[in-house]
């Protein structure tokens, strides 16, 4: 489920501004002379609600095929999906306007499951922190996951709910404000 909000992000934005560079949109974008705010904000808004839409649509699968559904808490859920999905959205903003080929598609496809999968996804982080890699702790998703599957698998209310959401708080403002900061950059460049 939190590989699917995320993936549903990226490619979105990755598709997103592929297609802005090749109708040269992105050049105009670049010569407009107020905040690049207004382009990026909608831009990372739909890629949200993208990832939103796709996770759902994987709950749903999972709800038809093992009967497990969120119920009470999807709101939360939604709540930890978009915070994981907001963090990776600037930073495949920033592969989008590098890699101008389909190659960078797979390039953000691949990146998103490896970081998954060493971050602990198939695995119970809380109970297993020394088994961790030192480097999963770098991505927001290795918080996410045990929230999660109290949340989906055991409908129980997480332990770890206030500092959980406070960290995936963070790593979402830190991408945010860190990628649309070079993506403008890179956008002014263009431009």
């Amino acid at each position: 489920v939190l590989m699917s909000f995320m993936l549903g992000a990226m490619i979105n934005i990755f598709m997103l501004t592929h297609k802005e560079q090749v109708s040269r949109i992105t050049v105009e974008i670049g010569l407009a002379p107020r905040s690049l705010a207004w382009v990026l904000l909608p831009k990372t808004l739909l890629a949200l609600v993208m990832g939103l839409l796709t996770g759902t649509a994987f709950l749903g699968i999972l709800y038809l095929w093992l009967g497990i559904w969120p119920g009470r808490f999807l709101g939360s859920v939604w709540l930890l999906g978009g915070l994981v999905a907001l963090f990776w959205s600037p930073l495949t903003l920033l592969f989008g306007l590098r890699i101008q080929y389909f190659a960078g598609a797979i390039a953000t496809i691949l990146t998103g499951l490896t970081v998954f999968f060493i971050g602990g996804g198939l695995s119970l982080v809380r109970y297993n922190r020394e088994h961790v890699l030192w480097v999963s702790w770098l991505f927001p998703n290795i918080y996410a996951v045990d929230p999660l599957r109290d949340l989906i698998l055991f409908d129980t209310w997480p332990v770890d709910w206030t500092q959980t959401l406070l960290i995936l708080v963070g790593f979402a403002a830190l991408s945010l404000a860190l990628g649309w900061g070079l993506a403008s950059r890179r956008l002014r460049r263009l431009g």
